[in-house]
């Protein structure tokens, strides 16, 4: 039983969260509910989560907002999270994911199966890291643009930075700049 992944669902529409809350069970999940982006982050800040599946629309704080604050604490940076979202608007997607959501869902346009399979997919993603080349031309560029220590060393520990990347799907990949040795980020 301690081994189950733990998933966080955010959403004030209580018969969407308890519909996703019995599937995430049946596949195997230990499921937190919530019912908006305020006691979604209360949990998140508290409790170690393998993974977030939030609604956009919510009372006191919205899903732009629980991202952004997910993105500002350093135990939930990397936590992955999948948007699914009733409205399906372009401009909401492209915020999303500028925001750093793994995956964004239109509701009623994928199954709930398919939903399924692509927040475990998220979920279990593995990491990457690669070194970068530091004879390269761009690598001087690239230092002053993301504003990393001149070094490109961790300022904790010593370590060459890395670059991680996280796969989310086929053709789509996360990246960030940390420390290969403690995982702390730089961008």
């Amino acid at each position: 039983m301690g081994n189950k992944q733990k998933i966080l669902i955010v959403d004030d529409d209580d018969q969407i969260r308890l519909m996703y809350s019995e599937l995430f069970r049946q596949s195997g999940f230990d499921v937190i509910e919530r019912k908006d982006g305020v006691e979604g982050l209360e949990v998140a800040t508290s409790v170690k989560l393998d993974g977030i599946f939030t609604g956009i629309i919510m009372p006191r704080m919205n899903g732009f907002d629980f991202v952004k604050a997910l993105k500002e604490y350093k135990d939930t940076v990397d936590v992955p999270i999948v948007v699914n979202s009733h409205l399906g608007r372009e401009e909401d997607r492209n915020a999303m994911e500028k925001l750093g959501v793994n995956d964004f869902i239109i509701r009623g346009l994928v199954s709930p199966a398919e939903i399924i399979k692509r927040v475990v997919h998220v979920v279990n993603a593995e990491d990457y890291f690669f070194k970068v080349n530091r004879e390269s031309e761009d690598f001087e560029k690239f230092i002053r643009e993301q504003r990393m220590p001149i070094d490109f060393m961790c300022d904790e520990c010593g370590t060459e930075l890395s670059i991680k990347f996280k796969s989310t799907d086929k053709d789509y990949f996360r990246g960030s700049i940390r420390c290969p040795k403690c995982n702390k980020r730089f961008n």
